[in-house]
């Protein structure tokens, strides 16, 4: 790949050109491992802010375009042998000791969500839609009937904490997969993909927060697959243009469902469906990424 993904709706060239690669050096003792850092340019909050406008607008575009492919209103006639889940899903994992069982095809195992209690059950039961959001075997028709359900037990699997302070929500899966993909699309943007792939502190952390295991992971599976054995410097470049497709995808996607969720919210209170802040969401992303970048302000 030459270009970044999207590169024609997503200005790459401006986030990167506020970036310095900088490499371990006698004059830098402290620095063990090269990183990725802002530059410090005088017009770097109004970079990093038209970029997560421009961004942004991207995913909305995409996601009210594949919204469009599916019925207003999904009925359970619409989704595959009636059921909430299809027969060929029967026995498949979704946690490390859960399979998917006849309860989990019926309307009134997902309406009965809300009543759950435990953190225990709700990482479990996130887990289980997670793995609707995988892009090698979607189920957006799935996701968007759940989404309609008056009882909302998608909403509760949004942020789930159990055991430490990390959380396995279903937000995981876009928070992850924007992750990874601002990760690779820079380092496609400067040349260091490939052969001219450079090891670098930025590239590992990311990779070790969207790659080790936790509990209910679900969210990791395409993340590991690409960074797995073999790939872990970028080298195969085959997979480059798949796995991007595959994060961009998730994020239009998880864009689509949320508006979804707040559907009936909405039309009750006579406003415009609410997705995600994509533009705090994206500049927040890369402050955790990249040291010297922060949060700008803008309106709306």
């Amino acid at each position: 790949m030459s270009t970044p993904h999207q590169a024609h709706n997503i200005p790459w060239h401006l986030l990167v050109s506020n970036l310095t690669f900088t490499r371990p050096s006698t004059q830098r003792p402290a620095l063990k491992l090269a990183e990725l850092a802002a530059t410090r340019k005088p017009n770097q909050d109004s970079d990093v802010a038209h970029f997560s406008r421009r961004f942004a607008a991207t995913i909305r575009e995409f996601a009210a375009t594949e919204r469009a492919k599916y019925p207003v209103v999904i009925a359970l006639k619409d989704l595959e042998d009636d059921k909430v889940l299809p027969d060929a899903l029967l026995g498949e994992p979704f946690t490390h000791n859960e399979t998917i069982t006849l309860e989990h095809q019926t309307v009134e195992y997902w309406k009965s969500i809300p009543a759950q209690k435990t953190a225990l059950d709700e990482g479990e039961l996130a887990d289980l839609v997670k793995t609707l959001y995988l892009p090698s075997a979607p189920h957006i028709d799935t996701l968007l009937f759940l989404a309609q359900l008056p009882e909302e037990p998608l909403h509760q699997l949004r942020h789930v904490t159990y055991s430490n302070f990390f959380h396995y929500g279903t937000d995981r899966v876009y928070q992850d997969a924007l992750m990874a993909y601002i990760l690779i699309n820079v380092h496609i943007s400067l040349g260091m993909y490939g052969e001219k792939f450079e090891p670098n502190s930025n590239y590992e952390h990311a990779v070790r927060f969207i790659t080790e295991s936790q509990d209910f992971n679900a969210h990791m599976a395409p993340q590991r697959a690409f960074f797995g054995m073999g790939n872990e410097q970028l080298q195969d470049i085959s997979r480059l243009k798949t796995y991007l497709n595959g994060c961009f995808w998730q994020l239009y996607v998880c864009e689509m469902v949320l508006q979804e969720m707040d559907m009936r919210r909405a039309n009750e209170e006579g406003r415009e469906l609410r997705g995600l802040g994509w533009e705090r969401e994206i500049a927040t992303c890369l402050a955790s990424m990249f040291a010297g970048l922060h949060r700008p302000e803008w309106e709306g």
